[in-house]
């Protein structure tokens, strides 16, 4: 999924960027990447593979997949640690057999060490704080809710720490926040935007 963000972002802000003689729409300034929950993150992540400015406000986003499986957020409940245990994964890539950190095994035998394996290999393929934030990150809103099961809160304070974002803390949780937040999510989108022609212009 990241991968095809990555390239449909890229060719979606080519398209938008590019002069109306070659074919696009011209909206240099004017663009502002969003999205709520995992389109968030994603959103996060788009705008940190781009080589150009532009402004992003991702809403209820996670720093990567690990905090959202791992570590006791709701979701973590959901997936059978103990199935796992028994039945562990075939040999792992040498990446993360040479990177495994300090009581993580790599032939886990408990739900526990499971979790903590899972939680190191989400942790190297998606954390967007392995990658360097954004070219306008000084045009960057994240919003979050402070009691969100699903994301924990502090994930997404890491992701705003990261770019430098303002951070805009909403009462509620994931779901209060994905269904009744819009006028907030939108206030983020159009003050990131206007952040970014400030600068700009």
């Amino acid at each position: 999924m990241s991968a095809s963000v990555v390239q449909e972002g890229s060719c979606l802000l080519n398209y938008l960027r590019s002069p109306p003689q070659k074919g696009g729409l011209g909206l240099a300034n004017d663009i502002v990447l969003t999205g709520a929950s995992l389109g968030g993150s994603m959103s996060a992540l788009c705008s940190q593979s781009t080589p150009h400015r532009v402004a992003v406000a991702p809403c209820l986003p996670a720093h990567g997949a690990a905090p959202v499986w791992t570590r006791g957020s709701i979701l973590s409940y959901t997936v059978d640690w103990n199935k796992l245990a028994r039945d562990p994964p075939g040999p792992l890539p040498a990446r993360v057999l040479d990177t495994l950190p300090e009581g993580v095994k790599a032939e886990p035998s408990t739900p526990a060490e499971v979790e903590a394996l899972m939680e190191h290999v989400l942790d190297m393929y998606t954390n967007l704080l392995n990658e360097p934030p954004p070219k306008a990150s000084d045009a960057s809103v994240v919003v979050y809710t402070k009691n969100d099961l699903f994301v924990p809160p502090w994930s997404s304070r890491k992701l705003a720490a990261h770019f430098g974002s303002e951070l805009r803390p909403l009462d509620g949780g994931h779901g209060s926040g994905f269904l009744l937040a819009h006028k907030d999510f939108r206030r983020a989108m159009l003050d990131a935007l206007a952040m970014l022609q400030r600068v700009n212009n």
